[in-house]
């Protein structure tokens, strides 16, 4: 077997992010009796563990993958120009519809974990399979939600009302990255954004989607939140993201492109309100003043999202709070 520094090094080369990451999954499952150090993510079938996913060996590929794609990403925008053309050849397939029934965490774990599945398990959790709407809760707010993956899996999915955005992350490829994988606030504000897009939400533009609406990310992340926007404000939303880190602005690149969604995207340190302002004007997006507050307009818990902490349904350590910018006095 080649070593995965070798699997690795022409696709990201290319610019290949997707493939590259499912290419190191692939080599890092292995048979769960032989694997070295096998995930607590094992997947059963039939009571048989097929495969495991091998801690040494995706090691072994997250290693190779930061040292290749910091190296490619130094490019800077040809780079992010090479990731969208790439990705825009693998847009997604018109989505299934979602499921409307709940699944519980260990069943997230078993049939929709791809460190649990791999690539060769059975369909024996039939629609709840990774990248499959059956890995997804109904609740009142929104036309359904998806579980929060785990910050060590690859991919996941968000409904932004009737829209299916398929996200990837690096996962075990970057463990822990705050830059390159989705955490569960990101999630939280994608899934508000989408539902407050809809009739009589405090971003509803109207019936047919056409008024102006501007939206600017700050730390974009893996590009969920500006996905969600694109995805539910229309055609006559302007929709820019932005962070500080290339191997962000690679991944939110990489996920509009699948999804065929139309987001600008660029680079931006958003330490201060003068660069934030500085770059909106440059960008033609409508500056922040200088001597603007906020005032709060509402705050919105995860439950009502299915955001709950996983020991408690009752329980969300997460909530929005909505505010918008108010003039003042003060210097």
């Amino acid at each position: 077997m080649p070593a995965c520094v070798d699997i690795l090094a022409p696709l990201l080369a290319a610019g290949d992010l997707h493939t590259a990451r499912f290419a190191a999954l692939e080599y890092a499952m292995r048979p769960a009796a032989s694997a070295a150090s096998p995930s607590p993510w094992q997947q059963p079938a039939g009571g048989t563990a097929l495969a495991a996913f091998d801690k040494a060996a995706g090691d072994e590929c997250g290693a190779a993958w930061r040292e290749l794609l910091d190296e490619f990403l130094l490019s800077g925008e040809p780079a992010l120009a090479t990731v969208a053309a790439k990705h825009s050849a693998l847009t997604l397939p018109p989505p299934p519809p979602p499921s409307a029934s709940l699944i519980s965490m260990e069943d997230y774990d078993a049939c929709c974990s791809w460190l649990a599945r791999g690539g060769d398990a059975p369909r024996r959790c039939g629609a709840a399979s990774p990248g499959g709407s059956g890995c997804s809760l109904a609740n009142g707010s929104t036309a359904a939600t998806t579980f929060l993956c785990p910050f060590d899996d690859l991919a996941g999915l968000i409904w932004a009302n009737s829209r299916l955005i398929s996200l990837n992350q690096d996962g075990f490829l970057r463990p822990f990255d705050v830059a390159t994988v989705l955490w569960p606030a990101g999630y939280l504000l994608g899934l508000w954004v989408a539902a407050e897009a809809r009739p009589g939400g405090l971003l509803w533009r109207g019936g047919d989607g056409a008024e102006s609406c501007q939206v600017l990310d700050l730390g974009c992340g893996t590009g969920a939140v500006a996905l969600a926007a694109a995805a539910s404000l229309g055609g006559g939303a302007v929709v820019t993201a932005t962070d500080r880190e290339s191997r962000s602005l690679a991944l939110a690149t990489a996920n509009a492109a699948r999804n065929g969604l139309e987001v600008r995207l660029s680079p931006l340190d958003y330490a201060t309100d003068e660069a934030v302002a500085a770059f909106a004007a440059r960008h033609g997006v409508t500056a922040p003043s200088p001597r603007s507050g906020f005032v709060e307009v509402a705050r919105v818990a995860g439950l009502g999202f299915g955001l709950h902490t996983r020991w408690s349904e009752s329980e969300s350590d997460f909530e929005v709070v909505v505010a918008r910018r108010s003039v003042t006095d003060a210097g």
